[in-house]
């Protein structure tokens, strides 16, 4: 077990997940694909039988996989019994569990993976039960900042993935260490002081002209178009595709195909990047915002395709998961009130982006008066505003895609 000593007076601050990459021999790639073709099997065996105890699977025969990772399976079987049977309770559609493949192993303890050992700053060595030799890894550098986040941590659960690496044509294995963080009584306290006095609220507002408005004026937007590689490639692949149809694919088919897979996953990464930037941002404030159908709005002609690309749904998700976000009515009047006075503007349209209000003469930008009457209509004292700090806006200004209005 890595981490600082414990006592018995620590207090659980929550949970981290550490997300590493494996670099195993040739051999252990080979005893690896070979666990997963026994989890399969196994598990598979678990759903054709509704099998809910593990003594049950203890004489099938598993030479590669480990019994820790047996026993996983089992237990993921039981949770999706249980999710079942809420979903009855609940009066909704529930359908037979059936076998699906798997490409996760997990369990609910650190027993069947094993660190050994850190090898400098990003590096390391750890143990796969029933797979020889120690298996090299990158992405340490996660767990030295959980050191500086808590005076002890712990691993609680595992996960083995098999991910298909298109490029490639082979498979990647990554391991997922989920961790809890636990602070003494003493900075327990000034940590509880800490978030009650930073965690502020901002009101943000979706859009398609600018992605993200909030309360205090700051605009983000981003965007990742497909690439003219991307499209070239797309073109040339279809030509292949029309001209080489009934007959063996050729040599330069394979290799358009496999230069358009490389450029769709780095398209994808920048995407993915873009957004965990946003997502550390919207972290930091408690949110109010509307519940909008982001789903509807793309099934407009006009704005498909930049919507997409933006990924709203996946924001919003993101801030309906945090505890302190309030999602208001979609058909709360937001953007047609005047933030100063309260006046109601009927006459308000799409086209008009700037707020001319006729009782107070403010005049605003539409989102921005839009973003903070979602604060006044979630009820959030004044006092209580938040702003972007400026370190944050520079940091996201030098992310590809990003940008600050």
């Amino acid at each position: 077990m890595f981490g600082k000593k414990k006592n018995s007076n620590l207090v659980s601050i929550g949970y981290k997940v550490a997300k590493v990459k494996l670099y195993p021999s040739e051999m252990q790639k080979s005893k690896l694909y070979l666990a997963f073709r026994d989890a399969n099997r196994i598990y598979k065996y678990i759903v054709d039988n509704s099998i809910t105890n593990s003594a049950s699977i203890k004489y099938l025969r598993r030479k590669h996989l480990g019994s820790q990772f047996a026993q996983g399976l089992v237990q993921k079987f039981e949770f999706a019994l249980k999710s079942q049977k809420g979903l009855k309770t609940a009066n909704l559609a529930t359908g037979k569990i059936t076998f699906k493949r798997v490409t996760v192993l997990p369990h609910w303890s650190d027993q069947p993976i094993k660190i050994k050992k850190f090898i400098g700053s990003n590096a390391g060595k750890l143990r796969i039960q029933n797979i020889k030799g120690d298996i090299r890894f990158r992405g340490a550098k996660q767990f030295g900042k959980f050191d500086q986040l808590a005076d002890h941590w712990k691993i609680v659960a595992v996960q083995l993935k098999q991910q298909f690496n298109p490029v490639s044509g082979k498979y990647d294995y990554y391991v997922h260490f989920v961790t809890e963080l636990f602070l003494t009584p003493e900075n327990y306290k000034k940590y509880e002081n800490r978030k009650r006095l930073y965690r502020l609220w901002l009101g943000l507002d979706f859009g398609s002209s600018t992605a993200l408005t909030f309360s205090d004026g700051t605009k983000i937007d981003y965007r990742y178009q497909h690439t003219e590689a991307i499209k070239r490639l797309s073109t040339a692949l279809n030509r292949k595709l029309l001209t080489e149809t009934g007959r063996k694919r050729s040599a330069r088919f394979r290799r358009i195909k496999r230069r358009l897979q490389q450029n769709w996953i780095k398209l994808m990464n920048q995407r993915q990047n873009i957004l965990n930037h946003i997502k550390h941002l919207l972290s930091r404030f408690n949110i109010a915002t509307q519940d909008d159908n982001i789903h509807a709005w793309t099934k407009l002609r006009s704005l498909s395709s930049k919507l997409q690309d933006r990924a709203l749904g996946k924001l919003k998700a993101f801030i309906k998961d945090q505890t302190e976000s309030i999602l208001l009515d979609s058909n709360n009047p937001t953007s047609k009130v005047c933030c100063n006075c309260g006046n109601y503007n009927s006459s308000l349209t799409l086209s008009d982006r700037t707020y001319q209000c006729s009782a107070c003469g403010v005049s605003i930008d539409r989102d921005v008066n839009a973003a903070i009457n979602m604060l006044k209509f979630a009820g959030i004292q004044p006092q209580l505003y938040g702003h972007v700090p400026q370190f944050l806006k520079n940091k996201l200004s030098k992310v590809p895609g990003i940008e600050i209005i």
